[in-house]
């Protein structure tokens, strides 16, 4: 496998590989032998052919001599990168998906480099074509450049989220670049046929960019295992409600963010605050029109319409309770962003904790997990500093298979008492810190935790088999109680039989359902 990028900057502001300063053999610069080469890929052995792939392409993009049909020559990888690209997009992790075919070593990370290299030549072909006397009908072919630039430099950013690390610093400027560009030679909104899309979509450069605008309101390290791919899936064909506009004021701020053409962070909310800040120079996004479609599709969900379902792409339908979770987390992200309410206090201390609900089960019940043992189930975490309404740890990377989105964890700390210190919460967004860790913001779950097994009412027979460890909370006479379960356990209108560790029974009635991950269903109980 070839080695890390090694990139450089350019006075254009767009980064470039360095040229060999000899012209290897191997390197494709014919179309017609390039095409045949590719014909004859290995396509049942995706690792053998994204290594293939990745060092031709690089091969290409450092390339000492003029390569006068390097557009071309790219266009020729579109069925092969496509190919690749599905490959990865459809074994993604979904949550509530057992089963999905295990990813062969190696194969994302050299399916990443492939994008990163696709994103590389197009910028070259960009800078070649603005330096070069085009003729009167270019016009279409620099469109198109403009377009599958930026197109593979927000799929690498996708790739980031998407495995919770920060995308390169410079993938967002280069993107916004790429934009001014193409808007002052007035092809942002010129007709592109996407060559990599199987249904020949139809789109352009204004769309490429709010694609990824949008994603990035998101905070995809928020979003649980295969989500982020989820989430680019649906704004592939739903991005296009979403406009781009020089800014100015508005009289409605709802949906509306400010883009520093700068690309120096990511869109900001529109608000009163907006003017005189030099705001006339900058773009705005408005998601109010996307606001919309989301929610009605958010509508179709709740009512179960499948024959309307249909036309919602990108979103599990094998899952419908995820779907509903990320569909409402867009309508959160690009429409009130909410503020923080608790404020955060830096503080160094050592945590123990357990993940997943029949772990907290055992711990809560007396039990002692063991470090190494099945699971891992006992880890240590640093405390980096904590508020109100939770905390931010850091953890070792090899904790990641445990610590993710969406995860039940208890935290215990290294002073007081065990029954004082224990605090239940969620795992609400990761990323990978500078240290090389992992880090976790988590929220607490508030009220009092009890370890209890509860069985679906009128379900006898084996008890081993519809009995499940769960973890009831208690949050006062004036609230509804909680339970979390493990996954399908939760259903509407069912009376469940509860038992804690003392020996007490009871029955209670599931009501609405408050959250559901991966890993876990939390839902308010009445007693019956």
């Amino acid at each position: 496998m070839l080695s890390e990028l090694k990139i450089q900057a350019t006075n254009d502001e767009l980064v470039l590989p360095p040229r060999d300063l000899v012209a290897n053999p191997n390197t494709q610069t014919n179309p017609r032998r390039l095409h045949s080469w590719l014909d004859d890929m290995p396509v049942a052995n995706p690792p053998a052919m994204a290594s293939m792939t990745l060092k031709s392409i690089s091969l290409l993009n450092r390339h000492p001599e003029a390569v006068p049909r390097r557009a071309q020559l790219l266009r020729c990888y579109f069925p092969v990168v496509q190919h690749l690209l599905s490959f990865i997009r459809d074994n993604a992790e979904h949550p509530g998906i057992p089963g999905n075919p295990q990813m062969p070593a190696g194969l994302r990370e050299a399916v990443e480099k492939i994008v990163s290299e696709m994103a590389l030549g197009y910028k070259q072909v960009s800078m070649e074509e603005r330096h070069s006397v085009f003729r009167k009908n270019a016009k279409q072919q620099q469109a198109e450049t403009l377009y599958h630039a930026i197109k593979y430099l927000a799929l690498e950013m996708v790739f980031a989220f998407s495995d919770y690390r920060r995308p390169p610093d410079h993938n967002l400027r280069e993107i916004l670049h790429l934009f001014a560009f193409a808007q002052a030679m007035n092809l942002a909104g010129e007709p592109v046929v996407d060559g990599t899309d199987s249904l020949g979509l139809k789109t352009n450069i204004a769309d490429a960019v709010t694609l990824i605008l949008l994603l990035i309101l998101l905070d995809p390290f928020h979003l649980g295992p295969g989500e982020t791919w989820q989430a680019y899936n649906y704004l592939v064909h739903r991005s296009s409600r979403a406009t781009l506009e020089i800014g100015g004021e508005r009289e409605i701020s709802k949906g509306l963010f400010i883009v520093d053409q700068a690309g120096t962070g990511k869109p900001v909310p529109y608000d009163d605050h907006s003017t005189g800040m030099g705001f006339s120079e900058d773009l705005l996004l408005d998601a109010s029109r996307l606001n919309a479609k989301v929610n009605q599709h958010l509508q179709l969900m709740k009512t179960d319409r499948k024959s309307d379902l249909e036309e919602i792409r990108g979103l599990n339908a094998s899952n419908p309770i995820a779907a509903r979770q990320m569909l409402q987390h867009m309508l959160l992200a690009w429409h009130i962003v909410p503020k923080r309410r608790h404020s955060r206090e830096k503080r160094q201390a050592q945590l123990t904790a357990v993940c997943g609900i029949a772990s907290i089960h055992l711990m809560l019940s007396g039990g002692t997990p063991k470090p190494g043992g099945v699971g891992m189930d006992l880890h240590l975490w640093k405390q980096i500093n904590i508020s109100a309404g939770g905390i931010e740890v850091s953890a070792p990377l090899a904790d990641q298979e445990h610590l993710r989105v969406g995860e039940l964890v208890l935290l215990q700390g290294e002073r007081g008492e065990r029954d004082l210190t224990m605090k239940l919460g969620i795992v609400r967004h990761l990323s990978k810190l500078e240290d090389g860790t992992l880090g976790a913001g988590i929220q607490f779950i508030f009220g009092r935790v009890f370890p209890v097994t509860i069985q679906p009412s009128g379900q006898s027979g084996n008890l081993k088999l519809n009995t499940h460890p769960s973890l009831l909370v208690e949050r006062g006479d004036n609230y509804p109680g909680n339970l979390f379960t493990p996954r399908h356990v939760y259903r509407s209108k069912r009376d469940y039989s509860v038992q804690s560790d003392s020996g007490t029974n009871l029955t209670v009635h599931s009501g609405n359902i408050l959250e559901a991950s991966r890993n876990f269903e939390r839902f308010e109980f009445s007693r019956s």
